[in-house]
């Protein structure tokens, strides 16, 4: 038992010594803390950083790993290729992924005088595909890359297998109905709203020629039910899900499913200003009203958008996916915890 005691006290210094060094690395190195977080993250999907120069000169930096038929990602605007490092664990036991950093973003080329369109970005995507020997492919994207993917698939239709869209963009607001300024509920409105559907309808009419394809859009637990001051969010995100199965019941004949993910709180820089001072109280209570007890992770939410995707789901459309960690199962009376007695 005393020797017991010796190793567990060993470990507890040896625990506190890790974090110690930890939270030092991240304080005083924080490039050094976020390359290591990213190839942890690499390494756990198996995917490798290459590159390589096309005939024009252009250098592409990009991710792959895994085996399979090639499934190729594309970014939105602002990001990059390891914005899908994390949730690429979950596709390379069954597809080859590509995930490249559009010319102009990340490591890739930055020509500054270049055409950066979707149409100019989707014939350099293809002359990366010829020189890589993929002549057939899987083709997903998010925002601008969704955008990217539709006009690679709709001038080059027979080369691509299957294109899925994740319909992501989104802003929030704070006031009720008689505090709100109009140019706020049409700012809130224009973007979670009409930018879903705008979206919707280009890729919609791809689908339909090809008779195939897959939708999430991303709507809210807010647009299930109500919720203090949040008057124009609210009505985005409900308009969201019934815009899904709405856009289900049209896209059904032809093969296209369409679903969305209602969210409960997850840990994203939308949702920071509830760790604020001012707003503290707030987000602890928000986060207690979630049965597990804590706020979500966004590769929580990204696995439910990869399943919503993929043949696993194959007969699931219309559907309105609530990941909340139990936010919308009801409401406890009592701390967590609490055994009541027989009454």
């Amino acid at each position: 038992m005393r020797s017991l005691k010796w190793v567990l006290a060993a470990l507890g210094v040896l625990g506190a010594l890790v974090v110690g060094v930890g939270v030092y690395f991240y304080t005083t190195a924080p490039e050094r803390a976020v390359r290591a977080a990213l190839a942890y993250e690499r390494r756990l999907a198996g995917l490798e950083r290459k590159e390589i120069t096309l005939a024009s000169g252009l250098s592409y930096v990009y991710l792959e790993g895994g085996r399979g038929a090639p499934l190729v990602l594309l970014h939105g605007f602002g990001a990059d290729k390891d914005n899908f490092a994390r949730v690429a664990k979950y596709l390379t036991p069954h597809y080859r992924v590509i995930v490249p950093d559009h010319i102009g973003f990340g490591e890739s080329s930055k020509p500054p005088q270049a055409d950066y369109t979707p149409r100019a970005q989707a014939e350099r995507l293809r002359a990366l595909m010829r020189q890589l020997g993929v002549t057939k492919l899987h083709l997903g994207g998010n925002s601008m890359g969704g955008h990217i993917a539709l006009t690679y698939a709709a001038r080059y239709p027979k080369e691509v297998e299957s294109l899925w869209l994740l319909n992501a963009a989104g802003v929030t607001s704070v006031g009720g109905v008689d505090g709100l300024d109009a140019a706020e509920w049409d700012r809130v409105l224009d973007i979670n709203l009409k930018g879903t559907f705008l979206v919707s309808k280009h890729v919609f009419r791809r689908m339909k020629q090809q008779r195939s394809g897959s939708i999430v859009n991303l709507a809210s637990i807010e647009g299930l039910e109500g919720f203090e001051f949040q008057a124009a969010y609210n009505a985005s995100k409900g308009g969201v899900v019934l815009l899904t199965r709405n856009m289900a019941i049209d896209g059904g004949p032809f093969g296209i499913r369409v679903n969305c993910l209602c969210p409960g709180l997850i840990e994203t820089p939308m949702t920071s200003m509830l760790k604020t001072k001012e707003l503290e109280a707030v987000g602890r209570k928000f986060v207690e009203m979630h049965i597990l007890g804590r706020a979500g992770k966004p590769e929580e939410v990204a696995a439910c958008a990869l399943f919503l995707c993929s043949d696993d789901a194959s007969f699931v459309t219309g559907h309105a996916l609530v990941v909340d960690g139990g936010f919308t199962a009801g409401r406890r009376l009592t701390d967590p915890g609490t055994v009541l007695s027989t009454f």
